[in-house]
């Protein structure tokens, strides 16, 4: 029989437990990179394809705002000639021999012969001076001139 108090096996040092590792465990690790990895290919896949759908969208766009560009050019091209055109065509309606033609056939004026002409002269005491009608500014300057004479000042 033994006491408790003299046990002497409580001071003698314990053996290690060993334990059993699963080597599944391991394998779990190298599944769970493998998944990890999967995973971050994914990802940088699903960016790689943000990037060139974003690419393609803006180069569609640069196309079409090109293609907008040359159709006002092709557009202004075609009203600057038709501007063109319309100017030589009222050139030549008002040329000086179109206009008289018309207004000796349609309105029945004819040219003056020179004996239709009369000169007048003028003797240098004959002069008509026209006076310039005035504007408001102008009449209250000039009324303003006047009181200001009025007064003395």
């Amino acid at each position: 029989m033994q006491s408790t108090a003299y046990d002497l096996n409580m001071y003698r040092p314990e053996e290690p437990k060993l334990r059993e590792v699963k080597s599944s465990n391991k394998e779990s690790n190298s599944k769970r990179s493998v998944r990890k990895a999967k995973g971050d290919l994914l990802c940088m896949g699903a960016v790689l394809l943000v990037l060139i759908g974003g690419m393609l969208f803006s180069r569609v766009q640069l196309n079409e705002a090109c293609s907008d560009l040359n159709a006002a050019k092709t557009t202004l091209s075609e009203v600057t000639a038709e501007n063109d055109s319309l100017g030589r065509e009222l050139d030549t309606k008002l040329s000086e021999a179109n206009v008289e033609a018309y207004v000796t056939q349609n309105l029945g004026m004819i040219k003056l012969d020179t004996s239709q002409v009369q000169y007048v002269s003028l003797e240098k005491d004959n002069l008509i001076e026209v006076k310039e009608s005035e504007g408001i500014m102008s009449r209250i300057v000039n009324a303003a001139a006047e009181i200001k004479a009025y007064l003395g000042f």
